[in-house]
């Protein structure tokens, strides 16, 4: 499994929410500086992540972004299925459109085990468990 590179800015730039929500508010230019990423890049996912209610963002001079839950509440894979969608594995890897495997099909099986474990794993793993940890 491979994240693609804004889902990454968007863990790290929900993780310095998170580290920082004593501020309030914060605007995206204070995160991309601090952690060296591309400021519009970061916008346009923390105005997605606004729109599936994980941030909440506010105009004007005292404005930004902050967390819409706890920390806690905030896994990596809500953050995960927020930008790029549902982690499922089809049904026949090789005719997508079919309902059900083959019933020879003998590689649905452990690959469906394997993503069940997968999103585990990113389900346990919460904002609060990751900030104001060392990178």
């Amino acid at each position: 499994m491979k994240l693609n590179r804004g889902t990454c800015y968007a863990v790290y730039g929900l993780r310095y929410l998170a580290s920082n929500s004593e501020k309030g508010f914060v605007d995206v230019s204070e995160i991309a500086e601090h952690w060296k990423m591309p400021e519009q890049h970061l916008s346009k996912l923390f105005q997605t992540l606004a729109k599936r209610n994980l941030l909440i963002s506010k105009r004007g001079v005292h404005g930004g972004f902050a967390l819409a839950r706890a920390p806690q509440q905030i896994s990596l894979l809500d953050i995960y299925e927020a930008l790029e969608g549902s982690m499922d594995i089809n049904n026949c890897l090789i005719h997508p459109e079919k309902a059900s495997p083959c019933s020879t099909c003998n590689i649905v099986g452990p690959l469906q085990q394997a993503q069940l474990r997968i999103r585990q794993v990113l389900k346990e793993v919460t904002l609060d468990k990751l900030a104001g940890k060392p990178c």
